[in-house]
Parts: structure tokens; sequence; C-alpha cells
């Protein structure tokens, strides 16, 4: 998806009550295009939806026959065990009828850890998963993306390195460690993107172009490094912490760069 259409889509979901930030939309809006650039064909699944944020945000990137699936607890909520939300069915409807109209997205109304395989498809080329966050939760998400993900997909985690959801941080070595042929790509905006060894050149070569960064403003105001984890070189692209609440002084050389005076 290009820039404008993707900060487009994502004006439509931003009142929307949840946690996912513009610029981790921008991020998978770059994704997307190097996907389709590829023609890395497939659908989209997403594990816990609560009032649907970036599930609608999600379902703007779909193209020719591709499908939207997710799954929620919604009001079985008995089942969250690691207290890591409260979807709303209701209210994730209500939204879907405001932001895409009549179109019907597939919903598994249960726990992820029921979920199997054979009953979703193998048919994803991306898999976002912020479900229970507890390390079994997480862990039987990666592993479950794993198998539902096609070879040139995408798995998408959700708070990676939170200090309130260390089950995930977990999780996520765990299974890096299990799977030898899955890499982590790119940690950024509480998403940490997990690929496929055979095509992690192609989405690093374009995470590290600084121009195509710069066209999904994935650089203004932004640090990106390279670091050594569980293995492979993890990008990772943050807000520096003196950008996040910035002085007067650094506000003003903000202002002066964008006029081009500094």
């Amino acid at each position: 998806m290009e820039y404008y259409e993707a900060k487009k889509a994502y004006q439509k979901v931003r009142n929307i009550s949840g946690w996912f930030s513009e610029e981790a939309a921008l991020v998978l809006a770059l994704t997307d295009t190097v996907q389709k650039q590829h023609q890395f064909s497939g659908d989209i699944f997403e594990i816990g939806v609560h009032h649907g944020k970036s599930a609608l945000y999600l379902h703007h990137l779909l193209s020719g026959q591709e499908n939207l699936k997710v799954c929620d607890l919604f009001g079985n909520q008995s089942g969250n065990v690691s207290d890591s939300g409260s979807g709303d069915k209701q209210i994730f409807l209500s939204n879907c009828s405001r932001v895409i109209g009549n179109v019907a997205i597939p919903v598994f109304e249960k726990l992820s850890g029921e979920l199997s395989v054979s009953e979703i498809g193998r048919t994803y080329r991306m898999f976002h998963i912020d479900g229970g966050h507890s390390c079994e939760e997480a862990l039987a998400d990666l592993y479950l993306a794993k198998q539902a993900t096609k070879e040139y997909g995408i798995i998408i985690l959700d708070d990676p390195f939170r200090h309130e959801w260390p089950g995930v941080t977990e999780a996520a070595i765990e299974f890096l460690k299990e799977s030898p042929d899955y890499s982590a790509l790119l940690v950024g905006f509480n998403k940490l993107l997990i690929v496929h060894n055979s095509f992690w050149k192609v989405y690093t070569q374009a995470f590290d172009n600084l121009a195509l960064r710069s066209q999904y403003g994935l650089e203004d105001r932004l640090s990106f490094k390279t670091m050594r984890f569980v293995g492979h070189e993890l990008r990772c692209i943050y807000r520096p912490t003196y950008l996040q609440n910035p002085t007067l002084k650094v506000r003003m050389y903000q202002w002066l760069k964008r006029l081009g005076l500094r």
C-alpha cells in the first residue's frame, strides 16, 4: 500500500479504541508493498481483535480475492487468563459497518489455542498475533502462525520486549531458538516482524533502503539501527526518548529543520 493510501486507511480507524499506532500501520504498509512488488499474495489473519482497530486497517491491505479472518474471545472473558484486553463483538461489528461497509469478516469466537491449521487454512501472507500474553499462549499462536503462513509470509507479534508482558518476549525467544529456519526481521512501534530465512533478504533490503523508509514517513525524527538478536541481525526502528517529549529547544530545531533553515 502506498504511503498516502496508508495514511487515509489509518485515519478511518484512528479513533477506534485500541493499541495500534500510525507508525506501526506505516511499517505494515511498507511490508505490504514489498509483498505486492514480489507478487506474494495471500490472506491475512489476526488473533486478538478487541474493537477492530488493527484488523480494519489490515483489511485495507487486501487485494483481489484475498480475505481477512480474525479470532477473539469477545464475551467469553473467562478464558482470558492473562487479562490482556477485553474485546466487544458488537462494538467490533459496528466499527466494521462504519469503516468497510457490508463486508463479512469470518470470526473465530474462541481461544486461539483451540484453533487448528486445518480449520483456518495455510493461505496467509500476514499473521498478526495480539492475543493471550502469557508465554504459553503467545508461543502456541506463533506455532500456529508458522503452520498457517506461506513461506514468504510475515508473522507480526504484538507487545515484544514490554516489561508488562515478559511472557511475550520469552515466547519470541523460545520460538526463534526452536525454529532456526525463522528469524526476527524488524522491531518497532510495539511490533516484532518474523520471517522465514528464505525471504529474509527480500524484506531486509527494503527496510535498509533509506529512501524507501523515507517515502513511508519512517525516517524523520526516528532512529534506525541493527542489533544482534537470536542469531540474526534485527532491524530496530524507534523514536528516541528525547524526541518523545521534546524540549522547547528540540521543538525549535525540528521546526527550523522542516523549514530548511538547519
